[in-house]
């Protein structure tokens, strides 16, 4: 099992520390580094061209 730490939203406007408001429809998992190169890889994403939002979070084995 999976379990999230910290997040990180982002959209158009830029990147946003510790989540928000959007509901989780949708995941992918991603090797990286670290966050911040997993920001730069979700960065990518087509659905930030169409007004989307994407949240980037840390996931550790349990």
């Amino acid at each position: 099992m999976m379990d999230v730490l910290a997040r990180s939203t982002g959209s158009v406007d830029g990147v946003v520390d510790n989540g928000g408001p959007d509901p989780l429809s949708g995941y992918m998992v991603v090797a990286a580094d670290d966050k911040g190169t997993a920001v730069k890889i979700a960065n990518g994403c087509p659905i930030l061209e169409n007004e989307g939002r994407i949240e980037v979070a840390e996931l550790v084995e349990m």
